[in-house]
C-alpha cells in the first residue's frame, strides 16, 4: 500500500511539473498555442510532407534519422516562426561507437524577415560496453544566408533517463557584416543542458538550458535559462514547449512540432500514460543516431545608427 501511495505521489508530481512548464509558456502568450496547432497539425499530416521526408531518408545511409520541424515563439516584438529539416547519418559504425554527421537546413526570424541557415556537424559517440550510457564530441560549422558563420564545439553524455550536455560557439571570419542599414556581428557564447525522463511517463522528458552570449557594444551580455517539456506522442511525432526567460527579452513561449522518420524506438504516449515501473531501463544502442542538442541559429547583435539590437536569434 505504501508503494502505491508513492508512485501515486510521484505521478503526481510529474504532472505538475507539466503543467507548470504549460502554466510558464501561456503565461506569455495565450493565443499562441492554438495557433502553432493549427498550423503544426497541418504540418504534420499533410501526405506531401511525409513522402518528402521518408524519399530523404532513403536516399541517405542506412540507420539515418530525418526530422522535418516548425515552430512558434511569442516575444516582445511580436509572433516568430520557424521550421527546419535535419538528418544524422552514420558515417563510420563500429560495435560501440559512430562516427556521424548531422546537417539542417533552417528559417527563422530577423528583424521580422525570414532567413536561412546551413548547419553541418560531424560527430563521434562511443557507448559503454554494458551499453547503458554513452559519452560523445561534436562540432558544427553554422552559415546563414548573409554569411555570417561561426563554429561550435560540444560534449554530451547520455543514459536511458538522463542526459546532458554543453556547447561553446565562436564566430569566425570577418567581425561584422554589413546587412542592408545594419552592421551585424555574431555572438560567441555556450550553453549547458539538463534532460531527465518523468518518472512513471517514460515519453515526457524535461530539459532546462543555462546559456550565455556575450555582447558586442550592447549594455548587456545575454543570459538566460529555458524551461521545456518535451513529449513523444508516437513513434513519428514531439512535441515540445517551454519558455525562455532571460535578461533582454524577458519571458518567452515557444512551441515546437517535429515528424520524424523512421521514427522514435523509445517510449511514447501511444504506448500508454502511466508505465508500471518509475524509470524504463534500457540500453543506448538505439539512441546513438540522436540528434545533437545545440542552438543551431546564429545569434547576431545588430546596430543602426547608433541604435544597438542586443540579441536576435
Amino acid at each position: 500500500k505504501n508503494i502505491s501511495t508513492g508512485k501515486q505521489m510521484i505521478h503526481k508530481l510529474a504532472i505538475h511539473i507539466l503543467l507548470f512548464i504549460a502554466t510558464l509558456s501561456m503565461a506569455s502568450a495565450q493565443d499562441t498555442a492554438a495557433d502553432v496547432k493549427n498550423t503544426l497539425t497541418n504540418l504534420v499530416t499533410d501526405e506531401t510532407n511525409r513522402l518528402a521526408t521518408k524519399g530523404l531518408s532513403s536516399m541517405l545511409p542506412q540507420g539515418s534519422n530525418v526530422e522535418v520541424s516548425i515552430g512558434s515563439s511569442e516575444t516582445p516584438s511580436g509572433k516568430k516562426l520557424s521550421g527546419h529539416v535535419m538528418f544524422v547519418a552514420p558515417i563510420k559504425q563500429s560495435e560501440n561507437g559512430v562516427l556521424f554527421n548531422q546537417s539542417q537546413i533552417g528559417a527563422y526570424n530577423v528583424r521580422g524577415t525570414s532567413r536561412a541557415t546551413l548547419n553541418f556537424g560531424l560527430g563521434y559517440r562511443l557507448m559503454s560496453k554494458d551499453e547503458t550510457y554513452f559519452t560523445g564530441v561534436n562540432s558544427f560549422f553554422d552559415i546563414d544566408a548573409e554569411s555570417n558563420t561561426r563554429m561550435s564545439f560540444g560534449l554530451e553524455f547520455k543514459t536511458s533517463n538522463f542526459a546532458a550536455n554543453t556547447n561553446v560557439y565562436r564566430r569566425i571570419g570577418k567581425s561584422s557584416n554589413k546587412v542592408g542599414v545594419y552592421t551585424e556581428r555574431v555572438l560567441d557564447g555556450h550553453d549547458m543542458s539538463i534532460i531527465g525522463t518523468l518518472p512513471y511517463m517514460p515519453w515526457a522528458d524535461v530539459a532546462i538550458t543555462r546559456y550565455q552570449w556575450d555582447k558586442f557594444e550592447a549594455n548587456l551580455s545575454s543570459k538566460g535559462t529555458k524551461l521545456a517539456a518535451e513529449l513523444r506522442l508516437n513513434n513519428n511525432i514531439k512535441f515540445e514547449f517551454g519558455v525562455d526567460d532571460n535578461n533582454i527579452d524577458k519571458k518567452n513561449s515557444f512551441a515546437t512540432l517535429m515528424f520524424t522518420f523512421p521514427g522514435d524506438r523509445r517510449p511514447t504516449l501511444a504506448d500508454g500514460v502511466i508505465s508500471e515501473k518509475a524509470f524504463v531501463d534500457s540500453n543506448v544502442r538505439k539512441d546513438l543516431l540522436m540528434k545533437v542538442r545545440r542552438n543551431n541559429r546564429i545569434v547576431l547583435e545588430s546596430k543602426n545608427v547608433g541604435v544597438i539590437i542586443a540579441r536576435l536569434d
